[in-house]
């Protein structure tokens, strides 16, 4: 072997790699495809230690994102039967099977709840509820410890820490003393590894939580609360005839408070909007975006319309979520689009399998974040 840099030619190939910085090796990692990295782990240790330290794992999380669009992927959950799902992972131009069939564990009886900044947390039915979080892109999950509550979770929501210390929260929301307008909220911090009752939560008489749609706004998080359809004869002249409300909870659970809608219709989802809390409304002909301006003063304006009329009158859409300001549609449960609000232009999917009865829709991120340890800077 020739000479390299004054190197002698009897040193072994694969000592090299010592004669270089360890910020020049990160340089170069920095650059590489996440399963090429992924790989790259296995060498030797000290490339390892490179990759799993907290100032690497920000800075190419922050360089992928930036590269690639990759707010614009998301994960679908596929209602099979009452006891299975189905999970997609899906980009604007195409679905594809996620991973979970990959992992000990049984697929079709795991329900994934929450995501953030590349995490998921899931539920095993297989496992008799038990709760895990999980990064699909270095393949690793961690179960977490069993919630002190024997009932059965009503929702989950979960926020993870993109910046040093890489912690994590996880939300659960049951019902009280089997009642679904009485909600135990208990937190689970990856710091202290344990979960904490924080408060109970009293919704309105008569009125339950939506399940199908939350989301964290600048640090609390926010889900749709409509009455009861059981109860709504017995109740409809209380609570504003029947109007639907949003629960807000801080993200550790301490403080709540309550926001009622621009409308009195039911808001089919909930979302972000540039920083600010959306509602949106699945109208007859149009799909309407409201947007809370002014948390303070509850002001909300109509930031656009979706009008439905050139497209399909007949047909029947529901807006399952908005991803970077482009709304993800389902029609007749079966067909989905893509609608770029800028543009005004519709795309339809073309899925990789069939897909039908899509039960829940999740924005998701690609990163390294690790689900539990990791080396501190110093």
């Amino acid at each position: 072997m020739p000479p390299i840099n004054g190197i002698d030619h009897d040193i072994e190939e694969s000592d090299i790699v010592h004669y270089l910085p360890e910020h020049i090796i990160g340089k170069i990692l920095i650059n590489l495809p996440v399963k090429s990295l992924l790989r790259v782990r296995c060498v030797c240790k000290s490339w390892r230690n490179i990759t799993v330290h907290s100032n690497f794992i920000q800075q190419y999380n922050v360089r992928r994102r930036v590269r690639h669009r990759l707010k614009n992927s998301f994960l679908l959950q596929q209602l099979i039967n009452p006891s299975c799902h189905r999970c997609l992972v899906a980009r604007e131009d195409q679905i594809f099977q996620v991973f979970i069939q990959h992992w000990d564990i049984q697929f079709g009886e795991t329900i994934v709840h929450s995501a953030s900044a590349g995490l998921l947390c899931c539920e095993s039915w297989a496992q008799g509820g038990q709760f895990f979080v999980c990064n699909p892109t270095t393949r690793e999950f961690i179960e977490l410890p069993r919630a002190n509550s024997d009932i059965g979770t009503c929702c989950i929501a979960m926020v993870a820490q993109t910046s040093e210390p890489y912690d994590y929260q996880v939300v659960r929301l049951s019902n009280y003393e089997h009642s679904d307008s009485i909600l135990k909220c208990e937190v689970f911090n990856s710091h202290s590894w344990m979960w904490r009752l924080i408060r109970i939560v009293h919704l309105h008489h008569g009125y339950e939580l939506d399940t199908s749609s939350s989301v964290l706004v600048n640090g609390v998080f926010h889900w749709i609360v409509h009455i009861n359809i059981e109860d709504e004869d017995e109740d409809e002249d209380e609570d504003e005839n029947g109007s639907p409300y949003i629960l807000a909870l801080h993200i550790d659970g301490t403080g709540f408070g309550e926001i009622i809608g621009p409308r009195l219709e039911w808001a089919s989802r909930i979302a972000e909007s540039e920083g600010n809390l959306c509602v949106v409304y699945d109208l007859d002909i149009q799909f309407e975006v409201w947007v809370l301006r002014d948390f303070v003063k509850r002001d909300w304006f109509r930031k656009y319309v979706v009008n439905l009329e050139t497209i399909a009158v007949a047909s029947n859409w529901h807006c399952l979520g908005l991803l970077e300001e482009n709304m993800f549609i389902e029609k007749d449960k079966k067909d989905l689009y893509f609608y770029y609000v800028k543009s005004g232009r519709f795309m339809e999917i073309e899925p990789g399998c069939p897909v039908t009865e899509i039960d829940e829709f999740l924005p998701i991120e690609y990163s390294l974040l690790p689900c539990k340890r990791i080396v501190r800077s110093s």
